[in-house]
């Protein structure tokens, strides 16, 4: 016979480790939000300072062909700056996606544990409401034998001969 008790118990080990595991797959997603979210803020910056770049190179009064040589060369390490942080920004992209649907897996084990729970817990309640009806069939039935024999102690009393 199965220990539903014991089972149910397993089960909801199984579901606390597997919301446990949600909770843990939940911070790694936070903290590659969070990533994404500065390393877009870095690939701003790096775009903004070589707009402000440009603006200042542009200014007619500093405007020469040496300082024109010097603007192009400074936007070319700032080019490779952005290039760095949209690769970056790519790659924290991608690191979050995958975390994403690594959590969306283990959501998925935590629903398939909280059934699982859920199933036992409703067997061992079933189990129980009919080990209930049986011990009630049970005296009921030693109660209608207890009524049979007083009755028939009383049919059959001292003194009476059937």
């Amino acid at each position: 016979m199965i220990d539903w008790r014991q089972l149910r118990k397993l089960r909801e080990h199984r579901r606390d480790a597997a919301l446990q595991v949600v909770r843990t797959d939940q911070e790694v997603v936070d903290a590659r939000e969070a990533a994404v979210r500065r390393a877009m803020k870095q690939l701003e910056d790096a775009e903004f300072s070589r707009e402000s770049h440009w603006r200042a190179a542009a200014d007619p009064q500093g405007l020469s062909a040496s300082s024109l040589a010097g603007a192009a060369l400074w936007s070319g390490v700032l080019g490779k700056r952005i290039d760095g942080e949209r690769q970056a920004a790519a790659q924290a992209q991608q690191a979050h996606s995958h975390s994403v649907e690594t959590l969306e897996r283990s959501r998925a084990l935590l629903r398939q544990a909280s059934a699982a729970v859920q199933k036992a817990e409703e067997v061992l309640q079933r189990d129980r409401r009919q080990a209930l009806r049986l011990e009630e069939s049970r005296l009921e039935s030693a109660g209608e034998d207890a009524a049979t024999l007083s009755w028939l102690a009383r049919r059959s009393g001292p003194g009476r001969r059937g």
